[in-house]
């Protein structure tokens, strides 16, 4: 959804390359999501960004993934850099990943500490399962860090232009608030035309 960026994709030597700028980040909160300043507001800074991945020679199915984000803000408002990587491994109907990141709010009060692992399994060629956890560690200047662990059961099943989809989430201390904990099952059908 961002506007006015600079951005760049590629496949150098086997590795894939994003490349993002994002030359006017805004810190309004109606406007985090846009690039560039309009002609009532104010440059409050700029972001770039860059993504890697790689299929590793020789193990067929693994692939690397790596990021890094940097923004550079002006005034009050707190840079913010992140960083994150990735590891994922598919056979056959298997696929197994794992990803840690990290969010470092510069003299800022608060960043993250997150882990991600999750498998999947194509039982057939209609239906697929999988399982995922989350542990979101808030990192708090001064006070006892809190970690937010988000858990997911999906299952999809196809029929021709048909799926039906089935999603059940449980998450506690959700947005790194102690004891808030959040339920959510969900079930959807989906039609092709």
């Amino acid at each position: 959804g961002n506007t006015n960026v600079i951005g760049y994709s590629n496949t150098v030597g086997g590795v894939g390359v994003s490349l993002q700028i994002n030359p006017s980040a805004k810190a309004a909160a109606s406007a985090l999501n846009e690039a560039g300043a309009g002609a009532n507001t104010v440059k409050t800074g700029s972001n770039w960004n860059i993504a890697l991945t790689s299929a590793v020679a020789g193990i067929d199915g693994l692939t690397l993934a790596a990021g890094y984000s940097e923004t550079d803000n002006i005034g009050t408002v707190t840079d913010n850099e992140e960083m994150t990587a990735a590891i994922n491994y598919t056979m056959g109907a298997v696929s197994v990943g794992y990803q840690q990141s990290v969010v470092d709010n510069k003299g800022g009060s608060t960043g993250a500490e997150v882990t991600t692992y999750g498998i999947a399994f194509n039982v057939n060629e209609n239906l697929s399962i999988s399982y995922s956890i989350n542990d979101n560690e808030k990192t708090n200047a001064g006070t006892a860090h809190v970690t937010e662990e988000s858990k997911g059961y999906q299952a999809a099943y196809s029929m021709g232009s048909a799926s039906v989809r089935l999603a059940i989430n449980s998450a506690d201390n959700v947005g790194g608030v102690t004891d808030k904990n959040a339920d959510n099952t969900e079930l959807s059908l989906a039609l092709a035309f």
